[in-house]
């Protein structure tokens, strides 16, 4: 098993204010080293989310 990435642990929590639903994810270990800190994952999350140009 990995060691997990501080306060990571390799999970994210997803809220849907729509449904009123929410999910653990796991998240994919070579994702988390690509991106430093919660900024650049963060931003990750913004990019793969938001619809084109917004």
């Amino acid at each position: 098993m990995d060691k997990p990435t501080y306060g990571y642990a390799g999970k994210q929590l997803r809220i849907s204010l729509n449904n009123r639903k929410v999910t653990v994810e796991n998240i994919d270990p070579k994702v988390l080293r690509r991106y430093l800190g919660g900024t650049g994952y963060g931003a990750r999350i913004l990019y793969d989310e938001l619809k084109k140009g917004i």
